[in-house]
């Protein structure tokens, strides 16, 4: 879950500062899914869904913790 929290942060950094193409430092830190250089980085519905179910899923664990 950690690599995908780390991969799914760095991705909206890619589209706010890269317009969305992959760059080096994506390619050596957070490349989960075997992009190339220059491969633009989509957010489909299904990334999407799966950055929410992941998102819920931190927090749940944080909100146990703390109880």
């Amino acid at each position: 879950v950690y690599a995908e929290i780390r991969e799914i942060i760095n991705r909206r950094n890619i589209h706010l500062h890269n317009n969305g193409l992959v760059d080096d430092f994506y390619i050596k830190d957070f490349n989960i899914y075997s992009f190339s250089a220059d491969d633009y980085l989509t957010i489909d519905e299904n990334y999407l869904n799966r950055t929410f179910y992941l998102t819920e899923k931190i927090v749940d664990s944080i909100s146990a913790i703390k109880k």
